[in-house]
């Protein structure tokens, strides 16, 4: 009898789908107001105003840039 070799089939990665990344959210107790996340930001989504920073959500493509530059990991 002879043996049947099944090939090996590999399926591609699951892409994650911008539905199923999730919003940026400040962490205010530990932003230092450096405003870079502000500068960084490609939709100008991120708007800092004096102790406080605020996301547009309608603008924010969820890049998450912001957190990638955040000095002090304000931004989860």
């Amino acid at each position: 009898m002879s043996d049947i070799v099944k090939p090996q089939i590999s399926l591609p990665k699951k892409k994650r789908h911008v539905n199923d990344i999730p919003f940026p959210i400040v962490d205010c107790e530990y932003c230092i107001d450096c405003g870079e996340c502000e500068l960084i930001c490609p939709t100008k989504a991120m708007i800092v105003l004096g102790d406080m920073i605020y996301i547009d959500e309608s603008k924010c493509g969820k890049c998450r840039l912001c957190a990638a530059v955040c000095p002090v990991e304000a931004i989860i």
